[in-house]
């Protein structure tokens, strides 16, 4: 299918059509507006953003005509009264024919609810769903606009999309397609405009449909949500309650980071399934989070052709099918996930490669990255990461995987509603090229059944139990082998799927497919570490199907294994369900048999209590059951069951307070125990009446309460006096299966580990939370506090924590205390010794530890072990790692804030107050003296930020050898580095007031430790800081001329022979407010230059190059240059058939460098103060083709280009430099600089 035109942006409206003035404050959500002198029209949002209509095909989609329009007055500011929505543009209405496409692409999309996009699969699809002339309506919009859309699902045209008025007859009634995809029919009449719009489907497009939806859509209702940021506009005629559409919005941040589990570096077979290529965290931040879609990028040196299918996976379950990449190497997944403030979840790429013996690529390398913050639709989340978040780079291996093939099996049956533990799927798993294991398999139940009707879902192999099934999302199920199930090479095996078949409508099917080939996990020895291929034929069209019968009384008992507490009451011990279809019945009694396992001990009050009010019964014994009879009979009696009534009867009964932890309750039914007829017929109810002649409940386990405690594993630490909120303590609480448990005291001790907590400790605060929940000292409330911690013990009463049952609701807690002001140096650790609790009876808990082991008998310990020192460190030293500063660099004289070094500050113990520091200069040479310094420096300041803004300044002090800067009032927190950055002011040099700097002195800066005033902001000591005066900042030379750049944007291009440009640079100067004596602001005298020529052009006894040049651009005057090669200096030319470098001279000077005073007008040697001069080199080359010539300026650390200043006036340079780009920007190639080449 390619369709391939574009279409130009349209003037919406036609000349001569005119529309309403309205003011501004006229104008309401849903109103179409216009400027009076444009044509483009606007739709406004519920939310008072305006949305552009990219072209008129579109706005006709959802008007017939332009009467709505209403124009403001020309020049009114849209942005402040109606600024843009985030998603700006209009979608084609849902349902519309009039289709779009990428011009880069030749997918086809319609446009559901929502403005979701859906490719059309194919041109049979198209035809069936638009019609024979449906290419007509195709419309290139650009990929900044189609973008915008949200991806669906493919559509196939076997049923009609969202939107689409429809009808079943030629002339039969319109309907339109709900997002429920029912057929609403529409009241009023289609416009004229919208005639063509009208699909009239097949038969089967008909039957596709979910069915007919209740009430009637209104014309109207249409266009009732042109923005389509939500879902389907509720115009439901039979329904005064409709709710208002909503789209979610976030309300915190969203972090976004590299998983710290991301696949590494390997080798890829082809064919491997479920490939981990990327794994990102997001974590909401500062409130919840709804992540709506996220776009990965295909990077490295691979193609598309290397995977068949890309997926999306949270908490090990695939998000949506698997898509594949765009011709933009984008894949994009519409994850709709809510992430609750603080929480993190984590996201994992996968892939499906192709083969080597198909498209895959032996030696490619690909890796997927999220590149920016755009690739993620969060709510309007503000989106924070270090992009691009990268994978890393996989290699397609030499060979293909092992594969396997899944064939399905069985035959299609019936099976009756209430039937247990019947098999409900069968598929074949045959091992084509080699042993392989099986690990997991996700099925997908296609049939019409609801999930919730099938219960205890299990995998067997030869009868053998292989796994038990967790049901993911609506309609999926997988399987988790504890064990791999192997499958030896030619082999097949045979796996079946069973269940309990509850209540449901007659006449549902079930059927278990493989969705996915990825769907199955298989592996192989032979590619240790990669899933084999998967053939996947259990497909719809091949797996077995069930269908739902069921009997006059349909039946079920219904319930999982749990556990029950001694002297529970009300203890649920199943659901038993009970529903005639044919007429209402009166049942006279109905007998359930309760079993005892390993017990003496008879349930008390037992009952049934309807889940849907329809009343509770008592169970009543009509023989007294004996405590040595392993089951006896209890009876319902004298209840009438309403024809077409559910009754869902929860079995309950009170557990004995001395039942102990080895007993065990079920019960069951038969359907030969029930004494009922119909009230209409006064027919006797048999047995075959049912749909199950026997059902079994659950099986329920007495068990205790309790409580386990455990301590978080925690490493030692140091701290000073005064210290607040250090934590002592972590662990964890878990209630037992049987009952939540409430906490209502604590008492921790000192442990082996500590010194008496007398004068060390000034109270302590007991923390729980929620598992993963952080806790903030200062914030968070405190579950107790014990403000006098006497006697080495720590009592945490008037607790009132309640920990839900079950190891999924584990709680952390933590303990923090304060240590005293003047506390005496020693150990602080603690140990849990009591724990005062109750379960949902109010019966005593006994806390214990993982091993079982009471509390009260062994207190629980904390292996941390807190240190009390005297006061805080802090060390001091010159940063010399720091990019910007890590070379000898040049100073223009005059600067008013010159970065001159960093230091680097590291607190340990406590925070560290900073209120004073020192730093003193070092001279360099004999030339450069103190008295040269103090008249080159006028201030030194400290800044908290390289950018040296104002607002980072620290504190100012006036120049000396050793300076203290004071009144800092700068804090290092505990265990951090913090960095001060030094700034100078410099004089400047020649005529203005401060100009006494010294040309040429040099310095180096160290930290100082006379003058340092810390203090610990907790112990409130004074600290001696530890300064390490031995590092020095590199050298400083002060200048009164600076070249600040040496660049090239030389474009290269073709070698064509004859005299042309090879090569250019260009040369940049700054004196600041630098003068002569006389007052004329200083300039860049050039000197020398280092020039070379690359190239391959030489041939023996041929001249080769010839006509050699350099240059100024400004002036077009130029210096004559030879080559060193061989022939002598005068030879021009080369005389090698290799690629040759020679070094380019003047025709003069015989020297290695070129002497730039040979520029017939002098002023060509000087670059003045914030000029730019341009230089090129031009040469004559023959022998042109297929070869190359380059330039490169060389030795730019030394007499590669060297200048001089002439700062007295007198026409004489007085200093002179040579590494001018000491602090200039600094190529790979330095101290080289190359311009492209010409080939």
């Amino acid at each position: 299918m390619t369709i391939a035109w574009a279409v130009g942006l349209n003037l919406l409206i036609p000349a001569g059509v005119s529309a309403a003035t309205v003011a501004v404050a006229d104008v309401e959500a849903g109103d179409l507006i216009k400027l009076a002198d444009q044509t483009s029209v606007y739709y406004v949002n519920e939310d008072m953003q305006r949305m552009y209509f990219a072209f008129g095909w579109l706005y006709k989609t959802w008007f017939s005509n332009y009467d709505a329009i209403q124009t403001l007055t020309a020049g009114t500011d849209l942005d402040e009264h109606f600024p843009p929505a985030s998603r700006g543009a209009v979608s084609p209405r849902p349902g519309s024919c009039e289709t779009m496409k990428s011009p880069a692409s030749p997918a086809v999309y319609m446009v559901s609810y929502g403005g979701v996009r859906h490719k059309i699969a194919s041109e049979e699809a198209a035809v069936a769903l638009c019609g024979a002339e449906w290419a007509k309506h195709v419309h290139d919009l650009p990929d900044f606009v189609i973008s915008l859309f949200p991806i669906g699902g493919e559509v196939d045209g076997m049923s009609p999309v969202p939107g689409q008025l429809i009808r079943s007859e030629s002339d039969g009634p319109v309907y339109v397609v709900g997002e429920d995809s029912k057929a609403y029919a529409l009241d009023g009449s289609v416009p004229a405009a919208w005639a063509g719009e009208v699909r009239l489907v097949s038969q089967a497009q008909w039957d596709a449909l979910v069915g007919m939806g209740e009430g009637t859509k209104t014309v109207a209702s249409l266009t009732a949500d042109v923005a389509q940021l939500g879902s389907t506009p509720n115009d439901n005629n039979n329904n005064d309650n409709n709710d208002n559409n909503s789209t979610s919005t976030s309300t915190g941040d969203l972090k976004v980071s590299l998983a710290g589990n991301t696949a590494e570096a390997d080798v890829v077979p082809g064919g491997a399934q479920n490939v981990e290529y990327l794994s990102v965290v997001l974590q909401a931040m500062s409130g919840d989070v709804d992540v709506d879609s996220l776009t990965f990028h295909r990077g490295g040196v691979g193609s598309n052709d290397d995977f068949n299918k890309i997926y999306l996976y949270h908490d090990g379950s695939r998000l949506e099918n698997g898509r594949t990449l765009n011709n933009d190497d984008e894949v994009t997944f519409n994850v709709n996930l809510h992430i609750n403030s603080g929480d993190s979840e984590t996201l994992v790429v996968k892939a499906d490669m192709d083969t080597l013996s198909a498209n895959a690529t032996n030696g490619d390398q690909n890796r997927f990255e999220l590149v920016s913050k755009d690739a993620i639709e969060a709510s309007g989340a503000d989106v924070s990461g270090s992009f691009p978040i990268r994978g890393n780079l996989l290699v397609v291996g030499s060979q293909d995987t092992g594969t396997v093939t899944v064939d399905a099996g069985g035959t299609d049956t019936t099976v009756k509603i209430g039937q247990d533990d019947v098999k409900v799927g069968e598929f074949d798993v045959t091992a084509s090229t080699t042993d392989i294991n099986v690990t997991s398999i996700t099925l997908q139940q296609k049939g019409s059944i609801n999930m919730s009707s099938l219960a205890n879902i299990v995998l067997k192999r030869s009868g053998v139990l292989i796994a038990t099934g967790e049901v993911v999302g609506d309609d999926r199920v997988k399987f988790d082998f504890e064990t791999s199930n192997k499958i030896l090479d030619g082999d097949q095996a045979t796996y079946r799927v069973y269940a309990d078949v509850g209540i449901t409508d007659l006449s549902d099917t079930i059927q278990f497919i493989l969705d996915e080939s990825s769907d199955l996990s298989a592996w192989s020895s032979d590619n240790s570490g990669f899933e084999v291929g998967v053939t996947n034929n259990l497909t719809t069209g091949a797996a077995m199907e069930l269908t739902v019968e069921g009997g006059k009384i349909n039946v079920d008992f219904e319930g999982n294994s749990a556990d029950v507490r001694q002297d529970q009451n009300d203890a649920s011990f199943g659901t038993f369900t009970i529903m005639s279809t044919a007429e209402d019945i009166d049942i006279n009694t109905l007998d359930l048999s309760i079993h005892k396992v390993a017990n003496t001990l008879v349930l008390e009050d037992m009952k049934l209590r309807d889940k849907n009010g329809h009343g509770t019964f008592s169970l009543t014994s009509p023989t007294a059951i004996g405590v040595a009879a392993t089951s006896s009979t209890v009876r319902l009696e004298d209840i009438t069951l309403v024809k077409g009534v559910k009754y869902e009867f929860e079995v309950l009964g009170d557990v004995p307070n001395t039942a102990t932890s080895n007993y065990s309750y079920y019960f069951a039914w038969g359907a030969g125990s029930v004494d009922a007829s119909g009230v209409s017929s006064d027919n006797t109810i048999a047995a075959d009446d049912f749909s199950s002649a026997a059902l079994t409940g659950p099986t329920i386990d007495v068990n205790t309460s309790s409580l386990v405690v455990r301590s978080s594993a925690l490493s030692d630490d140091t701290v000073v006096n005064g210290t607040k909120n250090v934590l002592l303590y972590r662990g964890t609480l878990e209630a037992g299966s049987t009952s939540d448990v409430n906490i209502t005291s604590m008492t921790f001790g000192t442990s082996s580990l500590s010194n008496a907590w007398s004068n060390r400790l000034d109270g302590v605060k007991l923390f729980v939370v929620g598992l993963n929940d952080t806790v903030d000292p200062v914030v968070t409330a405190p579950a107790s506090t014990d403000n006098t911690v006497t006697s080495n013990e720590a009592i945490f009463d008037g607790m009132d924590v309640t920990v839900k049952k079950g190891s999924a609701n584990r709680m952390k807690l933590e303990v923090y205390g304060d240590i005293t002001d003047g506390s005496t140096t020693g150990d602080v650790a603690l140990e849990l010794t009591a724990v005062d609790a109750n379960d949902e009876d109010d019966q005593d808990v006994a806390a214990e530890n993982s091993s079982g082991v009471l509390i009260s008998v062994t207190a629980l310990a904390s292996d941390r072990a807190i240190t009390i020192a005297g006061t805080g460190t802090l060390t001091i030293v010159m940063d010399t790692d720091y990019t910007t500063l890590k070379n000898d660099r040049y100073a223009l004289a005059g600067t008013a804030k010159y970065l001159a070094g960093r230091m680097k500050l590291v607190a340990d113990r406590e925070d560290v107050s900073i209120n004073d520091l020192s730093i003193r200069f070092v001279t360099n040479s004999a030339a450069s003296t103190f008295s040269d310094l103090d008249l080159n420096i006028d201030t030194i300041s400290l800044y908290s930020d390289p950018s040296m803004a104002d607002n980072k300044l620290l504190g100012t002090a006036d120049f000396s050898a050793s300076t203290t800067i004071q009144d800092l009032g700068y804090t290092v927190s505990n265990g951090q580095t913090a960095y001060l950055y030094i700034g100078l002011k410099l004089n400047s040099v020649g005529t203005e007031a401060d100009g006494t700097a010294v040309v040429s002195s040099s310095f180096k800066i160290k930290a100082d430790a006379t003058g340092v005033d810390v203090k610990g902001a907790s112990s409130n000591d004074d600290i001696v800081p530890t300064v390490t005066a031995s590092t020095l900042t590199n050298d400083v030379t002060i200048a009164p001329v600076k070249i600040t750049d040496v660049s090239s944007d030389f474009a290269g291009g073709s070698l064509v022979g004859g005299n042309q440009t090879v090569g250019s640079f260009k040369v940049t100067a700054d004196a600041g407010r630098n003068t002569d004596s006389s007052g004329d602001v200083l300039s860049a005298h050039l000197l020398t230059l280092g020039l070379q020529l690359s190239t391959d052009v030489g041939a023996s006894a041929a001249s080769n190059t010839s006509a050699l040049q350099l240059c100024r651009v400004d002036s077009g005057n130029c210096i004559s240059l030879m080559t060193t090669s061989t022939g002598g200096a005068g030879a021009s030319r080369i005389l090698s058939a290799t690629n040759t470098t020679v070094t380019l001279i003047d025709a003069t000077s015989g020297t290695s460098t070129i002497n730039m005073s040979l520029f017939a007008d002098n002023n060509d040697e000087y670059v003045d103060s914030g000029e730019t001069a341009e230089f090129i080199v031009k040469a004559t080359m023959a022998n042109t083709v297929d070869h190359f010539v380059q330039v490169k300026v060389v030795n730019l650390n030394s007499s590669g280009m060297s200048y001089g200043v002439d700062t007295t006036g007198d026409g004489t340079d007085d200093y002179f430099f040579y590494d001018i780009r000491k602090d200039a920007p600094r190529g790979t190639d330095y101290p080289s600089l190359t311009s492209k080449a010409l080939n």
